[in-house]
Protein backbone atom coordinates (compact mmCIF):
# COMPACT_ATOMS: atom_id res chain seq x y z
CA UNK A 1 0.00 0.00 0.00
CA UNK A 2 0.83 3.68 -0.77
CA UNK A 3 0.09 6.80 0.54
CA UNK A 4 -2.02 9.24 -1.36
CA UNK A 5 -3.75 12.75 -0.54
CA UNK A 6 -7.13 12.98 -2.23
CA UNK A 7 -8.31 17.06 -2.11
CA UNK A 8 -11.90 17.21 -3.15
CA UNK A 9 -14.60 19.71 -3.96
CA UNK A 10 -17.98 19.04 -2.68
CA UNK A 11 -21.41 20.57 -3.25
CA UNK A 12 -22.27 20.51 0.26
CA UNK A 13 -20.15 20.18 3.92
CA UNK A 14 -22.88 16.61 4.98
CA UNK A 15 -21.06 14.84 2.11
CA UNK A 16 -17.92 14.10 4.28
CA UNK A 17 -19.37 10.96 5.96
CA UNK A 18 -20.49 9.38 2.70
CA UNK A 19 -17.14 10.19 1.04
CA UNK A 20 -15.38 8.94 3.88
CA UNK A 21 -17.03 5.66 3.34
CA UNK A 22 -16.71 5.21 -0.38
CA UNK A 23 -12.92 5.73 0.11
CA UNK A 24 -12.62 3.49 3.00
CA UNK A 25 -14.18 0.85 0.83
CA UNK A 26 -10.83 1.23 -1.31
CA UNK A 27 -7.84 1.89 1.50
CA UNK A 28 -7.20 2.43 4.53
CA UNK A 29 -7.97 6.66 5.70
CA UNK A 30 -5.30 7.82 7.43
CA UNK A 31 -6.24 11.50 8.21
CA UNK A 32 -9.19 13.04 6.76
CA UNK A 33 -9.57 17.27 7.21
CA UNK A 34 -12.25 19.55 6.57
CA UNK A 35 -10.62 22.62 4.87
CA UNK A 36 -13.69 24.73 4.55
CA UNK A 37 -16.07 26.93 2.37
CA UNK A 38 -14.72 28.57 -0.92
CA UNK A 39 -16.02 30.48 -3.51
CA UNK A 40 -15.26 29.57 -6.97
CA UNK A 41 -14.19 31.78 -8.95
CA UNK A 42 -16.16 29.81 -12.01
CA UNK A 43 -19.14 27.84 -11.62
CA UNK A 44 -19.03 24.16 -11.57
CA UNK A 45 -21.58 21.75 -12.35
CA UNK A 46 -23.51 25.07 -11.67
CA UNK A 47 -22.21 25.47 -8.62
CA UNK A 48 -20.91 28.68 -7.60
CA UNK A 49 -19.72 27.65 -3.36
CA UNK A 50 -17.47 24.82 -3.12
CA UNK A 51 -16.54 22.91 0.36
CA UNK A 52 -12.60 21.90 0.01
CA UNK A 53 -12.47 18.50 1.59
CA UNK A 54 -8.44 16.63 1.87
CA UNK A 55 -8.78 12.62 2.65
CA UNK A 56 -5.13 10.66 3.12
CA UNK A 57 -4.88 7.71 2.36
CA UNK A 58 -3.29 4.18 1.92
CA UNK A 59 -4.18 2.47 -1.38
CA UNK A 60 -3.07 -0.27 -3.34
CA UNK A 61 -1.78 0.10 -7.09
CA UNK A 62 -4.82 -1.82 -8.50
CA UNK A 63 -7.63 0.57 -6.50
CA UNK A 64 -6.77 3.40 -8.20
CA UNK A 65 -8.77 3.39 -11.03
CA UNK A 66 -11.61 1.90 -8.96
CA UNK A 67 -11.37 4.73 -6.86
CA UNK A 68 -10.91 7.39 -10.04
CA UNK A 69 -13.92 6.25 -11.19
CA UNK A 70 -16.35 5.90 -8.33
CA UNK A 71 -15.70 9.46 -7.55
CA UNK A 72 -16.30 10.82 -10.80
CA UNK A 73 -19.95 9.10 -10.65
CA UNK A 74 -20.50 10.67 -7.43
CA UNK A 75 -23.27 13.65 -7.99
CA UNK A 76 -22.04 15.48 -4.31
CA UNK A 77 -18.17 16.05 -6.00
CA UNK A 78 -17.35 18.18 -8.16
CA UNK A 79 -13.75 18.20 -8.57
CA UNK A 80 -10.63 15.75 -6.55
CA UNK A 81 -7.19 15.53 -7.28
CA UNK A 82 -5.40 12.60 -6.04
CA UNK A 83 -1.61 12.61 -6.05
CA UNK A 84 0.94 10.34 -4.06
CA UNK A 85 2.43 11.06 -1.23
CA UNK A 86 6.39 10.63 -1.43
CA UNK A 87 8.06 9.33 1.89
CA UNK A 88 10.19 12.06 3.57
CA UNK A 89 13.94 12.54 2.13
CA UNK A 90 15.86 12.53 5.52
CA UNK A 91 19.42 13.80 4.16
CA UNK A 92 22.51 12.27 5.94
CA UNK A 93 24.20 14.26 8.88
CA UNK A 94 27.36 14.98 8.50
CA UNK A 95 30.59 13.29 9.61
CA UNK A 96 31.65 16.04 12.14
CA UNK A 97 28.46 15.79 14.05
CA UNK A 98 27.55 12.38 14.09
CA UNK A 99 31.49 12.09 15.41
CA UNK A 100 30.62 15.10 17.88
CA UNK A 101 27.49 13.02 18.91
CA UNK A 102 28.85 9.98 19.24
CA UNK A 103 31.46 11.40 21.80
CA UNK A 104 29.30 13.34 23.86
CA UNK A 105 27.28 10.05 24.35
CA UNK A 106 30.05 8.31 25.74
CA UNK A 107 30.96 10.90 27.91
CA UNK A 108 27.71 10.81 29.37
CA UNK A 109 27.60 7.36 29.88
CA UNK A 110 31.05 7.77 31.85
CA UNK A 111 29.60 10.47 33.94
CA UNK A 112 27.08 7.89 34.70
CA UNK A 113 29.10 4.81 35.26
CA UNK A 114 31.51 7.31 37.92
CA UNK A 115 28.17 8.81 39.52
CA UNK A 116 26.72 5.23 40.23
CA UNK A 117 29.77 4.60 41.72
CA UNK A 118 29.50 4.38 45.36
CA UNK A 119 30.80 7.61 47.59
CA UNK A 120 34.53 5.42 48.28
CA UNK A 121 37.28 6.88 46.78
CA UNK A 122 38.21 5.93 43.22
CA UNK A 123 41.53 4.72 43.42
CA UNK A 124 41.57 3.39 39.35
CA UNK A 125 40.66 6.10 36.34
CA UNK A 126 37.34 5.45 34.33
CA UNK A 127 38.35 4.89 30.71
CA UNK A 128 36.11 6.44 28.66
CA UNK A 129 34.50 4.10 25.70
CA UNK A 130 36.91 4.42 22.63
CA UNK A 131 35.65 5.73 19.44
CA UNK A 132 36.45 4.03 16.49
CA UNK A 133 35.84 6.83 13.76
CA UNK A 134 37.22 9.46 15.94
CA UNK A 135 40.81 7.83 16.29
CA UNK A 136 40.71 7.42 12.68
CA UNK A 137 40.17 11.11 12.10
CA UNK A 138 42.82 12.07 15.11
CA UNK A 139 45.47 9.63 13.44
CA UNK A 140 45.13 10.98 9.97
CA UNK A 141 45.33 14.47 11.55
CA UNK A 142 48.31 13.71 13.44
CA UNK A 143 50.19 12.31 10.02
CA UNK A 144 49.48 15.58 8.31
CA UNK A 145 51.14 17.08 11.38
CA UNK A 146 53.90 15.43 11.29
CA UNK A 147 54.12 15.30 7.87
CA UNK A 148 54.08 19.53 7.48
CA UNK A 149 56.80 19.46 10.73
CA UNK A 150 58.86 16.99 9.01
CA UNK A 151 58.96 19.70 5.71
CA UNK A 152 59.50 22.42 7.80
CA UNK A 153 62.79 20.72 9.54
CA UNK A 154 64.22 19.63 6.22
CA UNK A 155 63.66 23.22 5.03
CA UNK A 156 65.34 24.47 8.25
CA UNK A 157 68.05 22.19 7.67
CA UNK A 158 68.84 22.85 4.54
CA UNK A 159 69.51 26.53 4.87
Amino acid sequence: MKPYQITLILKDQKDTAEIDKTIGQMGEILKNQLIGQKTLVYPIKKQTIGFFYKVDVNLEADKIGELRQTLLRQPEVLRYILSHQPAPNIAPMPRKIVDKAIRQLAEKEAKKAVSEVSEEPVTKKVEKPKIEVAEKSMKLEEKERQKILDEKLKELLEE
